[in-house]
């Protein structure tokens, strides 16, 4: 590559003469200023459980959110956990990345649900996974602010 390619291929404007190097070069220059200034994967795990409100509803029951200290967490050997019979789900205040946050919180929700659903264990997979997701749509359904955290911690 030379200095003289553009980008493109199109000859530069009047006032845009940069080339594909030198943009390259003007980005690499910024990329510590931008490393500086994003929060990590673990920060953002930890503002994700943050932006949890501190309860949601499971069918016809509404579980309290706790979140569990690192020393809880290590000591129960979990990230979270579905407490059916308190109405309570526990996730960890710290994970590696906003994605294993969500994976986490969503477990234990199919958890209370396979609870507030009936589910057996002997039953079929096409009964299971009929009564998981009818029990994830009410769950959308009567917690609209759970799509939104999803979505914006999965970016």
């Amino acid at each position: 590559m030379t200095d003289a390619e553009v980008i493109g291929g199109i000859p530069p404007r009047d006032g845009y003469t940069k080339t594909l190097r030198q943009l390259r070069a003007d980005y690499a220059a910024q990329q510590p200023l931008i490393d500086a200034i994003r929060p990590s994967p673990s920060e953002r795990g930890a503002a994700a459980v943050k932006a949890l409100p501190s309860e949601i509803k499971v069918g016809a029951y509404t579980y309290k959110i706790v979140v569990m200290g690192s020393q809880e967490s290590a000591a129960k050997g979990r990230y979270g956990e579905c407490a059916s019979v308190e109405l309570r789900i526990g996730i960890q205040e710290w994970f590696a990345s906003p994605a294993k946050a969500v994976d986490t919180f969503l477990h234990e929700c199919l958890h209370a649900i396979f609870y507030e659903r009936g589910i057996e264990g002997e039953d079929k997979e096409e009964r299971t996974v009929g009564l998981l997701s009818t029990g994830l749509t009410a769950l959308f359904l009567d917690n609209p602010w759970l799509p939104g955290w999803i979505s914006e911690n999965l970016k």
